[in-house]
């Protein structure tokens, strides 16, 4: 992870300084994307994996791994192809209607994984309660009409 990062660093560097004055440098975007969408596919393979004790929709991580999986998915290919048509008027107001678009599905996203954490608290608070375990001894020999210890 820390060679990924310096690289990174040095490629975004480099394309800084070899671009020219006015354009805008939308390759390290694209990487950074690309980066994050492996790393997120990767967190919800393993979440997959190892989530047996409820279905996975029911955690928070679930619903904001999709809300950064649908952003920067979203936001790689508008960068992609963003760097050759960047002066056309069309392609700004294309490309601000997909980066909205993405956005406010990322905000949806990640409003359902603030309510499904407050749905999990609440269950939490519900199902923390003691339960009774003194339920009395069993004894298949004793009468029930007897058991008062008569």
């Amino acid at each position: 992870m820390p060679i990924a990062i310096l690289g990174f660093i040095i490629y975004s560097v480099y394309d800084y300084y070899s671009s020219k004055p006015l354009d805008v440098p939308y390759m390290p975007l694209v990487i950074e994307c690309f980066f994050f969408i492996l790393v997120i596919v990767f967190f919800m393979y393993e979440k997959i994996q190892y989530s047996v004790s409820s279905p996975i929709y029911y955690l928070p991580s679930f619903w904001i791994s999709v809300a950064f999986l649908l952003y920067f998915s979203g936001n790689f290919f508008a960068f992609l192809f963003s760097n050759p048509a960047y002066n056309s008027p069309e392609f700004k107001e294309q490309f601000t209607l997909i980066y909205s678009t993405v956005t406010i599905m990322k905000n949806i996203f990640l409003c359902t994984a603030i309510i499904t954490n407050s749905n999990l608290i609440e269950n939490d608070k519900n199902t923390n309660r003691r339960i009774d375990m003194d339920l009395g001894a069993f004894n298949q020999f004793t009468n029930p009409l007897t058991h008062n210890g008569k």
